[in-house]
């Protein structure tokens, strides 16, 4: 019984590690998603002058 115990201690470390990790990458995720939610703002407003234009009309 013992070695159960073990090897379920290890895979309680390493699933520990693997959500510490997908953390970190889920901020580095977060600040590129910010970025292109920036990019698609700025691409919002340049549609938008264009309709202000009357070029899409």
């Amino acid at each position: 019984m013992k070695p159960r115990v073990f090897f379920l201690l290890f895979l309680l470390v390493a699933a520990m590690i693997e959500t510490g990790e997908s953390e970190e990458n889920e901020e580095g995720s977060n600040e590129s998603g910010k970025s292109t939610e920036a990019k698609n703002t700025d691409a919002s407003v340049d549609n938008e002058d264009s309709d202000i234009d009357g070029d899409s009309d």
